[in-house]
């Protein structure tokens, strides 16, 4: 039997104003894995009760190029350790110069 998954962007509106009945309903609907695309200043530990609450699991999240800078790395991914997600997407990044590129890597 397949396990789906849903990308929380999707259900943004209602994420942001509850990630806790975002999160219910998707599992009501029958989704096993969710993409998370910002967690709207919830805490990992907060995330990680309502993902085992409702039989959840993250399969990834997009993640802003900002979050793994050397500056915030550790805290971006002591987060994803907590909520179990060992996938960072970064779904977007200015690579349009050679500058650009060399200021990003």
């Amino acid at each position: 039997m397949a396990e789906y998954g849903i990308q929380m962007y999707s259900i943004r509106d209602i994420t942001k104003d509850s990630m806790r009945m975002a999160l219910e309903r998707v599992a009501e609907m029958g989704y096993k894995y969710v993409e998370f695309a910002g967690f709207f200043d919830y805490t990992p530990e907060q995330i990680k009760i309502w993902l085992d609450t409702f039989g959840l699991k993250c399969s990834g999240t997009h993640t802003g190029v900002g979050l793994i800078a050397p500056d915030k790395i550790d805290e971006t991914i002591r987060y994803h350790k907590i909520i179990g997600c060992d996938n960072l997407i970064v779904p977007g990044c200015d690579w349009s110069t050679p500058e650009k590129t060399k200021d990003l890597i």
